[in-house]
């Protein structure tokens, strides 16, 4: 159980190193701007990200459509259970009639 917690802390140091190496890395400069900021300009710019947005919109507007027809269906459902159960009126005059 003890070689297990050391090597999660071994994994959590070496991807912690790894991490901080890779963000001082994307800081370096190149040509007036950093990489970081070449890496996310090329990111906006790539076709790939334009499909993904769309992909994304599209999804978006179907689970918007259909959390608006369940909606519908379920009120419609609690509206017609509703009108379908007796008033307490009745109730109480059914109650009565009995006794």
């Amino acid at each position: 159980m003890g070689s297990q917690k050391m090597s999660e802390l071994l994994f959590v140091a070496k991807t912690f190193i790894f991490t901080l190496v890779f963000v001082l890395l994307m800081q370096y400069q190149l040509g007036g701007s950093t990489l970081e900021n070449r890496f996310e300009n090329w990111v906006q710019k790539s076709t790939v990200t334009s499909q993904f947005q769309k992909a994304a919109a599209g999804a978006t507007l179907w689970c918007k459509n259909n959390f608006n027809w369940a909606e519908a269906k379920v009120k419609g459902l609690w509206r017609e259970s509703i009108s379908q159960r007796p008033s307490a009126s009745e109730i109480h005059s059914e109650e009565r009639a009995s006794r």
